[in-house]
């Protein structure tokens, strides 16, 4: 009853959202993966989008200037990942931080053989917390915007991890029936771990190396490129590629919530 609610609150609030259907096309027109989807898929999209934007709260951070324009090229990424399993995988979180520029994170790390607790600065395009917001850098949405070549995409991937998360276990696996987890998990990890050994002796690949650093960097990177270069992606891991396509765009798609 409350999902229904909830749903029934999202649409009626959507349906009176002050759109404009300009910025939306700008934020399609801008992106080769966005210019691929089809008549269904874009009316879909954009139903997302609005629903995203009444569910989810803005903050600009260091008194940005932000712009709904912004704000709907943020939501109609952050909704590509919904388009096939519903807007149930944004549930459980509401905020968006929005800083102009890179943030510095304030971060500690515990040695854990003298348990010295080392305190260090990181900056970071984006982040996203288990249990808060998604916090997101305009710079880089904008250069994500302008160099779609480059398959980068600060909001996919913050998106990502919160989908991660649905399942309360922020581990590279979404949430999926065990057996499917399961073989989900066995190719993620061959394919991180080929990447991993192709970094080291110095040959070639496409998706980022920031995906080495763990299985949980590698879904929000495959993620990424799984929506915006996917024949790229499907080349380098070909038995990596059916999962996250079952993923992704399983077959009773554009399924209501």
């Amino acid at each position: 009853m409350l999902t229904w609610l909830s749903e029934k609150y999202r649409r009626f609030h959507a349906s009176r959202y002050p759109w404009q259907e300009s910025w939306f096309q700008a934020a399609l027109h801008r992106l080769p993966a966005l210019k691929r989807l089809n008549t269904a898929e874009v009316s879909r999209l954009r139903q997302l989008v609005k629903e995203f934007l009444v569910d989810k709260q803005f903050h600009a951070a260091l008194d940005f200037s932000l712009t709904e324009s912004l704000k709907v090229k943020i939501a109609t990424l952050a909704c590509l990942p919904a388009l096939y399993l519903g807007y149930g995988v944004m549930s459980g979180w509401y905020d968006i931080v929005v800083y102009p520029e890179a943030f510095i994170a304030q971060r500690s790390k515990i040695d854990s053989g003298t348990g010295v607790v080392h305190e260090y600065e990181e900056t970071l395009a984006g982040e996203a917390w288990q249990r808060g917001p998604i916090v997101l850098s305009a710079a880089d949405i904008e250069r994500d915007f302008a160099h779609p070549e480059i398959g980068h995409s600060v909001v996919l991937h913050e998106i990502a991890h919160k989908i991660d998360g649905l399942d309360a276990a922020v581990d590279g696996v979404p949430p999926l029936p065990r057996r499917e987890a399961r073989l989900f998990a066995e190719r993620l990890m061959w394919a991180f771990d080929d990447l991993n050994q192709r970094i080291a002796l110095g040959q070639p690949h496409f998706i980022s190396a920031y995906a080495a650093q763990s299985p949980v960097e590698f879904f929000a990177v495959a993620t990424e490129s799984y929506f915006l270069n996917p024949d790229r992606l499907e080349a380098e891991f070909p038995a990596l590629y059916p999962s996250f396509q079952g993923f992704y765009k399983p077959e009773n798609w554009l399924r209501p919530g």
